[in-house]
């Protein structure tokens, strides 16, 4: 009866062990506290002044801070700080706030106070803070730096002109302004649905090193496209120490198209015969698609020159009705295209009037 016991003892342990072991294998992980649903904060803002206007730009979260999926809106919390070495950081006061989305890419303009927009330079930082519905965030984004005080002057003069190089743009140099020019080159003519984006060149270092030149040479703008040229001054500022760049207002833009630089072929053949009162001209037509007519020059027996066609002829022929009786003269042809480009002077033929 003992031992009938003890087997029953055993065997009782022996399921405990076994139930045992089966909890501890289906056993779950310590349970999570539930997410707080804070948007990771912003890590790309960046902050570009022009005059007194700043632009910041960002793009939104996708995630929270535990690594879930962000839903519905959020609001950005937008605030500017004035650090001072004295004093430290500033307050980051509001100053703006927007509804954003999770993965947009945002912009946001303020505009500053007058007392921010003269004077010498001081830092200026930016930050963005995310809040969920609940009014809860993870915190502000690093900053986005920018400077107050005075920016550069407009660009005055701007002038766009054809050139054999390409397109050359000029405006008023600004020798004692250690500041830059960026001109930017939009094309106006391209195909209903495409679009391009605005080609900014570079004119000076902004250094003190390379001076204001006053003007560039496009290079890559194309013949007989049409552009819209404007430029603005840049100058970097150290701040805090901190380099960054504060802009100017845009000039007036310019409407421009690059013309054929390239001049016709000179005119072949030319030949003079006198008749009474006039001596007459001919030469080899030319085969250019764009040529657009003919000048003809004369020299004097003094070596005066004289332009006798007032406008281009439109054929290869000319008689010159001017011609004094025994005088010689030599004659020289040139040729022009549509644009307005002239071809070097033709070999010289020598006749006297009669």
């Amino acid at each position: 009866m003992c031992e009938a016991r003890e087997r029953r003892r055993a065997l009782g342990w022996g399921a405990l062990l076994v139930a045992a072991g089966a909890v501890g294998c289906a056993s779950p992980s310590v349970p999570k506290p539930p997410s707080l649903k804070l948007p990771e904060t912003v890590k790309n803002l960046s902050a570009n002044r022009v005059v007194d206007q700043v632009t910041l730009r960002w793009t939104t979260p996708t995630e929270t801070t535990d690594h879930l999926k962000l839903k519905g809106t959020m609001t950005a919390v937008i605030c500017r700080e004035q650090p001072s070495r004295r004093r430290g950081p500033g307050t980051c006061a509001p100053v703006d706030r927007k509804v954003v989305l999770p993965g947009a890419a945002v912009e946001a303009l303020e505009t500053l106070p007058p007392e921010l927009t003269s004077g010498n330079p001081r830092s200026l930082a930016y930050r963005v803070e995310l809040k969920n519905e609940n009014g809860r965030s993870a915190g502000l984004s690093e900053p986005a730096w920018t400077a107050s005080g005075n920016t550069p002057g407009v660009v005055s003069r701007l002038a766009v002109a054809s050139r054999r190089a390409g397109a050359l743009v000029t405006w008023q140099a600004q020798k004692d302004d250690e500041s830059w020019v960026e001109v930017s080159r939009l094309r106006l003519d391209l195909p209903a649905g495409k679009s391009a984006a605005a080609i900014v060149l570079r004119g000076g270092e902004g250094d003190g090193k390379v001076p204001d030149q006053g003007g560039l040479v496009d290079t890559g703008a194309e013949r007989e496209a049409h552009y819209r040229y404007t430029a603005q001054r840049v100058r970097l500022v150290t701040v805090g120490g901190r380099a960054v760049e504060i802009r100017g207002p845009e000039s007036p833009e310019v409407s421009f198209s690059l013309r054929e630089m390239s001049a016709p072929r000179v005119p072949q053949g030319l030949v003079a015969v006198p008749s009474e009162g006039s001596i007459d001209l001919s030469w080899d037509a030319g085969d250019q698609p764009d040529l657009a007519g003919y000048n003809v020059y004369r020299t004097g027996p003094d070596g005066a020159q004289t332009k006798l066609t007032t406008e281009p002829v439109a054929g290869p022929a000319f008689r010159d009705t001017t011609a004094a009786a025994g005088t010689e003269y030599e004659y020289r042809v040139t040729a022009l295209d549509a644009n307005g480009n002239e071809s070097a002077r033709s070999g010289a033929v020598k006749e006297t009037g009669r």
